[in-house]
């Protein structure tokens, strides 16, 4: 008897925690582009990104960042997402060999991904779309 009062005491709480999640987040990835493939990376980044990442929640928009630490490297980030939507992110039908042979071999450096969780209360970005024409890191 305790656990039939147990099970309907905790249904609904796992009903509830079933609903759509109330945060965006965003894959990045830091890129550096070989010196002399500036113009192929930007036809292959563009490709790839028409291809596999061009609508929400897998859009990805590139970066260019301009000073600091990092100028001269690209920023690339996926988003908005959510953990859930990272489960069915491309992968399949051409997106990992496009990446491998088509953006990899153009790349010095490829790597320092992170997963950033957007704070309406803190953030500068007008609206989690991202669609910006400048970013400050």
């Amino acid at each position: 008897m305790k656990r039939l009062l147990l099970f309907f005491v905790l249904s609904p709480c796992m009903i509830l925690a079933q609903d759509a999640p109330d945060y965006a987040m965003f894959e990045t990835i830091l890129l550096k582009v070989k010196s002399d493939k500036s113009e192929e990376f930007n036809a292959a980044m563009s490709h790839h990104n028409q291809t596999y990442h061009n609508a929400v929640p897998y859009r990805a928009p590139c970066w260019y960042i301009i000073n600091g630490k990092k100028a001269g490297k690209i920023w690339w980030s996926m988003g908005p997402t959510t953990w859930t939507d990272l489960d069915g992110r491309p992968s399949e039908d051409g997106h990992d060999d496009d990446w491998v042979q088509n953006i990899s071999p153009l790349l010095d450096y490829e790597g320092m991904v992170e997963y950033w969780k957007r704070d309406d209360d803190v953030s500068h970005w007008p609206s989690a779309d991202l669609l910006l024409s400048k970013m400050r890191l």
